[in-house]
């Protein structure tokens, strides 16, 4: 599938889409550059699933982790992240069967990526605009 943005609010809306298709413990794997719009994606995106969640970019910490009494989105940082120690580390493991993962910067981790994923791509086209790329991967 492929999605246009010329605006924010049309990636949030993007992400609240998107959000409609995955279930509840699927991974959707973010490609793009530094700028692309994931974090405006993902404040759509965790919006449609935990709307009262406050979104943030996990640059610092690295995961980021918005929960209700119905969904959890997991939301990580890979950017620093280059090795499957480095994902131990940071408890990626753990929670990709607890709840729904997206991952930023997935290209660190291609070889660590499950078997079944989403892939989400950004193209920054201009200032304003956006081209989203959203496919499903099984190996």
């Amino acid at each position: 599938m492929r999605y246009s943005s010329h605006s924010e609010k049309e990636t949030e809306a993007i992400g609240a889409e998107i959000a409609g298709l995955v279930s509840s413990h699927d991974m959707i794997a973010m490609y793009g550059e530094m700028g692309s719009g994931k974090t405006v994606f993902m404040r759509g995106f965790v919006g449609a699933l935990v709307p009262e969640a406050r979104v943030s970019s996990p640059t610092y910490a690295l995961l980021n982790v918005y929960a209700n009494e119905k969904y959890t989105v997991h939301h990580f940082d890979l950017y620093r992240i280059t090795s499957e120690d480095d994902l131990a580390s940071i408890g990626f493991w753990d929670v990709l069967e607890s709840g729904i993962t997206v991952c930023e910067w997935s290209e660190n981790i291609e070889g660590c990526l499950p078997d079944a994923y989403w892939k989400l791509t950004f193209e920054k086209k201009s200032e304003n605009e956006r081209e989203l790329v959203l496919e499903r991967v099984e190996r």
